[in-house]
């Protein structure tokens, strides 16, 4: 039987942010903003099956973003972010550079359009209210769904109190940047919020994929959130026509132990 391999890992985040400064006689804000950010591990190991891995040691970068916002006018926004990263594989250094965002958005009233490559609403508002990416990723990101797609976007209120919103996606399936879709693809979803501790999200999509199997997914996200307490659930049931379905569910609970320390526990089947 193989030994176990034991690897020593630290994490090392970093970001940064500018913004070109005014001059004497500007006072309002710079529309350009460019941030940053990394997160990589260092790490050796100690012991390993495969003798050739036996006291390989280095850093890995795991994610770099850079990121450049503009904002053009009142109603219209503009993102351009580069996503660099590397495989993990020890010893190995090379790097994978591509886009991770490149889009427009327009502000029509309380809507929003977007134009371009940017996030999808599969898993985007579970993500922002998970908020602990660097802890564990989302389910649907660990089966390898697209976060990104490449095509026309919206998103909104419906009502005049804001309780219910919607998000809106077609992608054309380009190949364009990193995490995009392989097909087109129509999304959509619908959100409740009943009072600001409760979401209630409700998501559906069909994707053509290359080829005679096409798939569709249904999915139902609800969360809370109280003092010091918050948590969540999520099912999920993709449906790839001949080959057996991907059906997921999953639940986080995020607690506060001290001023500056949580305790958090996530469980998936």
């Amino acid at each position: 039987m193989p030994r176990k391999a034991t690897v020593w890992v630290c994490c090392l985040v970093a970001g940064f942010s500018w913004m070109p400064a005014a001059s004497a006689q500007e006072n309002e804000r710079s529309p350009f903003h460019i941030g940053g950010l990394l997160f990589g591990d260092g790490y050796y190991v100690v012991s390993n099956h495969l003798e050739d891995d036996e006291g390989a040691a280095g850093l890995v970068l795991r994610r770099g973003y850079l990121t450049f916002n503009a904002d053009f006018s009142e109603n219209l926004f503009g993102r351009l972010r580069f996503e660099v990263n590397q495989s993990g594989e020890f010893e190995t250094y090379t790097f994978d550079v591509d886009f991770k965002d490149l889009f427009l958005q327009w502000k029509v009233g309380k809507q929003h359009l977007l134009f371009g490559l940017s996030p999808s609403p599969t898993f985007d508002l579970i993500e922002e209210i998970w908020g602990l990416r660097y802890l564990a990723r989302t389910p649907m990101d660990l089966q390898g769904v697209a976060s990104r797609d490449t095509g026309i976007a919206a998103n909104g209120p419906l009502n005049a109190s804001g309780t219910l919103s919607y998000r809106a996606m077609v992608g054309a399936g380009v190949e364009f940047g990193n995490e995009t879709g392989e097909g087109p693809k129509f999304m959509g979803a619908l959100t409740w919020k009943p009072s600001s501790r409760w979401t209630v999200d409700l998501y559906s999509d069909y994707e053509k994929l290359p080829g005679p199997r096409d798939q569709s997914t249904l999915q139902a996200f609800v969360s809370h959130e109280a003092d010091g307490l918050r948590w969540g659930a999520q099912y999920s049931y993709q449906d790839r026509q001949e080959d057996p379905p991907l059906e997921l569910a999953s639940a986080y609970v995020v607690g506060r132990a001290k001023e500056k320390i949580n305790l958090i526990g996530r469980v998936k089947g």
